[in-house]
């Protein structure tokens, strides 16, 4: 009985509604206006499509094969030479070239489309599309109402979370205000965050005792962007001193020290960020990372280094920045990190366009990881250029591993 009644609904979904065209072309159609949660919905919805077909295979033949045999003559090229495309597509993709996989994928949808329509009739494609339109959008703002944001699901793409989260995961999100997140919670008044200037930065190398042996300003660049290419600076060579260097912006200071990044095996020295001082008028807090802080999605400034897509990253601090006022509402930020990334998101800087990255801020906040789905996130992939692999080869580490 229950074999029965997914064949019949196989039957009707592909025959009759044209289903998996519909889900393929709405995701790519979600994909080109930036709605990433109908894109993953129509894509994994798809794929349980596919995987009931393949377990009812014989029975789904046997129904469906009598229907689309006097539309072959339509439609000449076999569906082995489209899977082979596919499957060389897939290759191309791992060399570099991810949008032939959609180039591969279109050309399976439009033969099933066209098989569908000649079927089924124009009329009854158009009803199909609506209706899975429908229930997608339904879906969509059931589970944005329920978890309290407007996107309830994402997908890692890059290795910056290693190894904690890994690339190809998908994330289920909820909303969330400063309060529900897991991470230490710091004051500035509005005049202290305001000195925070991305266009002022001083490295200083320390002695043993904290006294400055050394200082440089280097503008709107960072430690890490200061010394790409200039391996015998006093200041870049990580190896060549036991105390580190600080890279100080308003009240922030970050020390800079020695870490390590396992490659393949082969373990290298490396610098990052070590932990964090903030010197405000009540006094100096000093934080260091923890690994169990809350990991939250944002989108960045339009003018920011991180401009393709959101930043996937784990809360270092929340800033309750405070008012002048008694009744002005506080507004919170967030320093955030990757956990395989030496610096801080607002460190980064690209030289190219002489951009760097603000701080978010709680207007930014997508929501917060609640749940991770291996594997299920490579379905974005497809859709990702490759250049998000970097760092997907080592880990970083603060200790010297094993």
């Amino acid at each position: 009985m229950a074999e029965s009644f997914l064949v019949r609904a196989i039957v009707l979904l592909r025959g009759e509604r044209a289903f998996p065209v519909l889900l393929a072309f709405s995701a790519m159609a979600f994909f080109l206006v930036g709605n990433q949660f109908l894109v993953y919905v129509s894509l994994i919805t798809l794929g349980i499509f596919a995987s009931l077909k393949y377990l009812y295979k014989e029975s789904y033949d046997l129904a469906i094969s009598a229907k689309l045999e006097p539309l072959k003559k339509f439609l000449p090229i076999k569906d082995e030479y489209l899977y082979a495309l596919l499957a060389g597509s897939v290759v191309l993709y791992f060399l570099g070239m991810p949008y032939f996989v959609l180039i591969s994928v279109l050309a399976l949808l439009l033969k099933d489309f066209f098989a569908s329509v000649l079927a089924n009739g124009f009329r009854n494609e158009v009803f199909s599309y609506a209706t899975t339109i429908g229930y997608v959008l339904v879906l969509w703002a059931v589970l944005s109402f329920l978890l309290f944001t407007r996107s309830p699901v994402n997908a890692i793409i890059s290795c910056s979370m290693l190894p904690n989260m890994q690339r190809g995961d998908m994330i289920l999100l909820a909303g969330t205000d400063a309060g529900a997140l897991a991470a230490p919670t710091l004051t500035l008044t509005q005049e202290e965050f305001n000195r925070i200037n991305l266009n002022h930065t001083i490295l200083s190398q320390i002695t043993g005792g904290s006294g400055v042996i050394a200082e440089v300003g280097t503008g709107r660049q960072t430690y890490f962007s200061y010394c790409n290419g200039r391996p015998t600076d006093p200041f870049c060579n990580i190896s060549a001193f036991d105390n580190g260097i600080i890279e100080s912006n308003g009240p922030l200071s970050m020390h800079i020290d020695k870490c390590y990044r396992k490659i393949k095996g082969a373990t290298y020295l490396v610098p990052c960020v070590a932990k964090l001082e903030v010197s405000t008028g009540a006094g100096t807090s000093i934080f260091h990372p923890n690994y169990s802080n809350s990991v939250i999605v944002y989108n960045p400034n339009a003018g920011d280094a991180f401009m393709e897509g959101d930043v996937i990253h784990r809360v270092y601090l929340k800033i309750r920045v405070v008012g002048q006022g008694m009744d002005t509402k506080p507004t919170f930020y967030y320093l955030t990190k990757g956990d395989n990334n030496p610096l801080f998101d607002f460190q980064f800087y690209d030289p190219a366009s002489g951009k760097r990255n603000s701080i978010a801020s709680e207007k930014q906040v997508v929501g917060r990881v609640v749940f991770t789905i291996p594997y299920v996130g490579y379905l974005r992939l497809l859709l990702t250029p490759a250049q998000y692999n970097e760092g997907c080869d080592s880990n970083l580490h603060y200790n010297l591993p094993g």
